[in-house]
């Protein structure tokens, strides 16, 4: 606004003397004084009205002038017309263009010109000005406009980039989410009874790689999809496992292998009967339960029933006289009754011990498959356990004559139905008539402490009505002193002689 008002200001003032030199062009540009003009070029027959006396003070007279004959003053000097013009023909072919309305011919002295030239000057800086002006006012305009787009570009490029952040970190936490929820999954599977397995390794001590059920044992682990090694052993012909335990660490899915505490050992005949003879099955096994390695042990003992069969025939020939179980004829001679009674003495002496007598080679295999899936077992087997253990059978609705209260406290007013049906002679009908009047026990504790005399509370259910039947025809009860009388005691006794 300041600004306008100035350029307002000056424009009124240039206006002004722009005015004079317009009056003072007409004056003589004028029809009326044409002839008065005074000469402004060389060569020309005009004549001046006017002597230098009237520009000139007196002390500045450059020459002399001498009276004409026509009463006009002519100029007698040695100065020429270019003093008093430069660039007059320029300055002619303007004028003429100018003003060649009113005389083709218009020469114009050199003050008159100056006067046009100020006066053009005066216009050139007006429009200059105004552009300078209009200039400043567009590089601000613009600085501004390129000021705000550039802090809306940021704020722009600010809010992309937040967003991509956003995108990212949501899409980095579902991922983790997805992670998660699988390796969740995974570890629940883990302990699963149909994928338990998968996670159990068989270690095979390497004495047994060269016995002869060794390929019917890894044959068989191989069929049910169980994974095993031959390693050696701290203990003969010990069959251990070992656990893959999948767990959640920092978000990320690890796997522990576990050295699982059970281990099975495979005695054959002669080891057993050596054992027997000597008195040692017993301190045998006591020193393998010491061990870290095992905490329960399997004693797979193979064909001791084909003992027993041996034993019982002296001779060892069938009626058809062909030789039967040749192989044992080099062992000791025992009695059934004396190994059963040494194996009684290791389940008591031994904890944690089970022995299991083995027919023949091919049953092994099934034995140590069945020992493999039980230990594969154990985590889910324990959880259950436990589990069962810490639930309370009583309000786990597991027998019929149980009711379920939530904690809304939905179940009471059957369950105190329930209660009232305990009594001898009260049926579900007796029940709801009592429930009815005294929706509680407390309620009914409170109608008893009312009561002024025993009798009275003896007596306070005995005129209730009960519904013979349901429908209009169905008649009705009273509810009787004896069951009145019985409910009252139990509810109000102190002493347990009347329950």
């Amino acid at each position: 606004m300041n600004c306008d008002a100035e350029i307002l200001s000056s424009s009124d003032s240039e206006k002004t003397v722009k005015n004079e030199i317009d009056l003072l062009l007409e004056k003589y540009t004028s029809d009326g004084l044409t002839n008065e003009i005074p000469t402004g070029s060389k060569g020309q027959n005009h004549t001046n009205m006017y002597s230098l006396n009237d520009f000139l003070d007196d002390d500045d007279h450059p020459g002399k002038s001498t009276q004409s004959n026509d009463n006009t003053k002519v100029w007698q000097s040695n100065f020429s017309i270019g003093d008093f013009c430069e660039n007059s023909n320029e300055m002619w072919n303007h004028l003429q263009s100018k003003y060649s309305t009113q005389k083709p011919e218009v020469v114009l002295s050199k003050e008159v010109y100056e006067l046009t030239k100020l006066k053009t000057n005066i216009q050139e800086t007006i429009v200059l000005d105004c552009d300078i002006e209009n200039m400043d006012n567009n590089i601000q305009c613009r600085s501004s406009s390129n000021e705000s787009k550039a802090k809306v570009r940021n704020n722009s490029m600010d809010n992309k980039l937040r967003k991509a952040r956003e995108k990212e970190q949501k899409k980095l936490e579902k991922e983790n989410e997805k992670q998660l929820k699988n390796a969740l999954k995974i570890v629940t599977n883990s302990i699963k009874p149909d994928q338990c397995h998968q996670n159990i390794i068989v270690n095979i001590d390497k004495s047994i790689e060269t016995k002869s059920y060794a390929q019917l044992i890894t044959g068989l682990l191989t069929v049910k999809d169980y994974k095993y090694n031959f390693i050696q052993q701290t203990v003969l012909n010990a069959i251990t496992w070992i656990r893959k335990v999948p767990t959640i660490e920092n978000m990320a899915l690890k796997e522990i292998y576990k050295t699982e505490k059970h281990g099975l050992l495979i005695m054959e005949i002669s080891q057993f009967l050596e054992h027997i003879e000597e008195n040692t099955l017993t301190g045998y096994i006591q020193s393998l339960l010491i061990l870290p390695d095992f905490q329960h042990l399997s004693l797979a003992i193979l064909e001791l029933p084909q003992y027993y069969r041996y034993m019982r025939d002296n001779t060892g020939e069938t009626t058809n006289g062909k030789k039967k179980n040749v192989k044992f004829k080099g062992l000791p001679r025992i009695r059934k009754s004396e190994i059963e009674q040494k194996l009684i003495e290791i389940q008591i002496f031994c904890k944690n011990i089970y022995v299991r007598p083995i027919d023949k080679i091919e049953d092994l295999p099934g034995f140590v498959l069945e020992c493999s899936k039980a230990v594969a077992q154990i985590p889910y087997k324990s959880a259950k356990e436990e589990l069962r253990q810490k639930e309370n059978e009583f309000f786990e609705v597991n027998n019929r004559d149980c009711i379920k209260v939530d904690k809304n406290g939905n179940g009471l007013s059957r369950l105190w139905n329930q209660m009232l049906t305990m009594f001898p002679l009260a049926s579900l009908e007796t029940a709801e008539t009592i429930s009815a009047v005294y929706p509680t026990m407390s309620s009914l504790f409170e109608a008893y402490g009312a009561c002024a005399t025993l009798e009275e509370a003896e007596t306070l259910l005995q005129d209730l009505p009960i519904r013979r039947a349901a429908g209009p025809l169905g008649g009705q009860r009273r509810l009787g002193p004896e069951l009145s009388k019985k409910v009252c005691k139990f509810f109000t006794a102190t002493e347990n002689v009347f329950l």
